[in-house]
Order: structure tokens, then sequence, then C-alpha cells
């Protein structure tokens, strides 16, 4: 009697201890999945950037916007873990003599890039390069009122051919006004014209393509002449030399 007792006092005992365990565990197991829907997932984000030879090319300056402000920030390459299921904003800056052309999938021109993220994604920014500097600018006055300028065409014309260039002048070094927007010439020399006489000009040269503008040219001066004098104007006749005297 005693021992069937006991039987049936271990019995129960096992059957509690199991329904414990296997509460306990369906418990921990739908706590876990809620933690995980409240945390969310991730995914990555990488940005890339290329010139358009499709060499790579570092460094650019990459802001990531969310919502009503700038998030991240950082320079390329960059691999950003971003919140799945959420839209975001890529916006590439230019840097030296690199300018942003395209988003390399979509072929976009701008910048600023809207980006969905559901899954790991790379994105790849594409940039061309502006004209190397005329070098070697010389400014040579061949009138009071005419001074001719030279250069030497740039090393490189970067992404696309050199089409013309730009022209400044000031009178002290300082101020500049543009006195050829665009020679649309491949010619490396100008002349200016119109000037005043003992005038110091001060000369600076950009050169242009489809890209962009380089960066300026050395700067070269020059001072106009004064206007020449004749000297052997005979319209007023001989001039007559008399020499006095004395009483004899």
């Amino acid at each position: 009697m005693r021992i069937t007792h006991m039987r049936i006092f271990i019995a129960a005992s096992v059957t509690a201890a199991l329904f414990f365990f296997c509460t306990s565990f369906h418990g921990m197991e739908a706590f876990g999945d809620a933690n995980a829907q409240a945390q969310g997932t991730t995914s990555t984000l990488t940005v890339n950037s290329q010139d358009s030879f499709g060499n790579q090319v570092t460094g650019f300056y990459i802001e990531l916007y969310h919502g009503d402000g700038m998030e991240q920030d950082a320079f390329t390459p960059h691999t950003f873990m971003l919140a799945d299921n959420q839209t975001y904003f890529v916006h590439v800056e230019n840097y030296g003599m690199y300018r942003f052309s395209h988003w390399l999938a979509t072929g976009s021109s701008q910048a600023r890039r809207l980006v969905s993220i559901y899954s790991d994604k790379q994105i790849t920014a594409v940039y061309d390069v502006i004209p190397a500097h005329p070098a070697n600018l010389t400014a040579t006055a061949v009138s009071p009122n005419q001074i001719n300028l030279k250069w030497s065409a740039p090393l490189h014309n970067g992404t696309m051919p050199v089409t013309g260039y730009r022209i400044q002048r000031s009178l002290d070094d300082r101020a500049w006004t543009t006195i050829a927007r665009n020679t649309e010439s491949a010619s490396t020399a100008y002349s200016d014209t119109g000037l005043n006489s003992d005038t110091t000009y001060y000369y600076r040269v950009f050169a242009l393509s489809q890209v962009g503008s380089s960066y300026r040219s050395n700067v070269a001066d020059a001072m106009t002449p004064l206007p020449s004098v004749a000297v052997n104007d005979t319209s007023i006749g001989p001039i007559v030399i008399v020499q006095p005297t004395f009483g004899r």
C-alpha cells in the first residue's frame, strides 16, 4: 500500500516538473520572438566611388539622412548598418579635381539619392575629372592699348577635351573681371585691346571642358607704355638763331 502511494507521488511530481519545463520553454521562446520583433532586422548599405573609366577612387564625403536630419556621415568606400524597411537619402560631395557625374546603376546625375533598405545593397557614385590648369602664362604689352597673352595647354584634359578658356583681368591682382567667358577655341593665345596707356594689368586663365573649369593658371602682368611723341615735326618752319651784337 505504501509502495503504491509512493509511485503515485513520484509520477505526479514528474508530470508537474515536465509541465513547468514546457511552459517555461515556450514562454522564453515567445519572449525571444517578441524581443526580436521589437529590435527589428538590419541590412548593410555600401557606398562606393569610381571615375568614369571604371577605376576605383576613394575619400569622397558621404552624408546619410533619415527623417528630418543627417544620421551618419563617412568617406567612400563605407558600409552603413541600417534598419530594414526604411527610406534614406544619400548625398555625395565633389573633391579636388573630381566632379560628381552620376550614380552607376540608375544614371541619375543628382548627387542626393533616395535609397530604400530591404536587404544588403551596394551603390556606386561615378566621378568625372576637370582639366589641369593652364601653365606658363605670359603677358606682353605691344602698344599703349594692347597686351598679348600666351600660355601652355593643360598637362591633361581630364575626362573630356578642353573646349576653350576663360580669361580674367585685374588692376590690383585682387579684384578680377572676366574679359572672355569662353574663347570656344583650343588656341593658347589672346589679345586684350582697348586698354589705357601707362597702366599695369594682371591676367589669369582657366581651362574649360564639359565637366567644368580648371583651377587658375599663374598670374602674369604687363604695363602698357605711354604713347610715343613725334620729335621731327617741321610744320613750324625753320628755326633762326640770332646772335646778339654789341656796340662797335
